[in-house]
């Protein structure tokens, strides 16, 4: 079982917009929609990829970790052949509303849009 308040503990406590992303991954793990899952793993899927490419680490044997090894790690999780890559594709960072900072009222954001039908099939857009 996964504990949510543990994301919020070690990575979304900071700041205000992280704590927005927070209450939205709080909302999908709770509210147990269909797609629910698929999002939340997307976002695990991103902060384990952001931890491995900026935290540094190695195995035992020094070897740093390769960051497609985390899609068989989510294939092993969910039973699904090639979920880890479905994962790995979609990321993270979504919620029903993109919260700014000041800084960027005077910048022009990209803004990435996904979109989610009842059955899961999902697309993403700029």
């Amino acid at each position: 079982a996964y504990d949510i308040e543990k994301l919020h503990e070690f990575f979304l406590e900071h700041e205000e917009v992280e704590a927005h992303y927070y209450e939205k991954l709080k909302w999908l793990w709770e509210d147990g929609q269909e797609c629910g899952p698929l999002v939340l793993h997307g976002w695990l899927y991103d902060i384990a990829r952001y931890v491995a490419e900026h935290c540094g680490g190695t195995d035992e044997h020094g070897n740093p970790l390769v960051i497609e090894e985390l899609e068989g790690f989510f294939d092993r999780l969910s039973g699904v052949p090639g979920y880890g890559k479905e994962v790995a594709y979609l990321g993270g960072g979504w919620s029903p509303s993109v919260p700014f900072k000041c800084e960027d009222a005077c910048e022009e954001p990209m803004v990435e849009l996904l979109v989610m039908d009842y059955w899961c099939n999902w697309g993403k857009a700029w």
